[in-house]
């Protein structure tokens, strides 16, 4: 995955943490597990339900982690950080040197 340029590093591993994340959640959503109970027939309509409300909320989480990716990886970083140009890191410098 690339990495999103000036958003730091705590960004980057987020993203890399959404992006691991999204593999297992989608073969949870698509594991064969209703199919399963069918074919074993067992018919326990408690766990049934678990399964199809489970697997709702694990396909709602998907589509959220999705949609705050691309937030992040459509964001941008702001400007004003202090430490962006020459100039204004070596008066950051020269101020706290002349503090001290």
């Amino acid at each position: 995955m690339a990495k999103k340029q000036g958003l730091g590093r705590d960004i980057n591993k987020s993203l890399e943490v959404m992006e691991d994340l999204m593999g297992p959640l989608s073969a949870f959503i698509d594991m064969p597990a209703k199919k399963g109970l069918i074919s074993n027939k067992i018919d326990d309509k408690d766990l049934e339900k678990l399964l199809d409300e489970t697997l709702v909320h694990a396909f709602e989480l998907r589509g959220m982690v999705e949609k705050l990716k691309h937030a992040i990886q459509s964001a941008k970083a702001q400007d004003g950080s202090r430490f962006r140009s020459k100039d204004a890191a070596q008066k950051v410098v020269e101020d706290f040197l002349s503090e001290v």
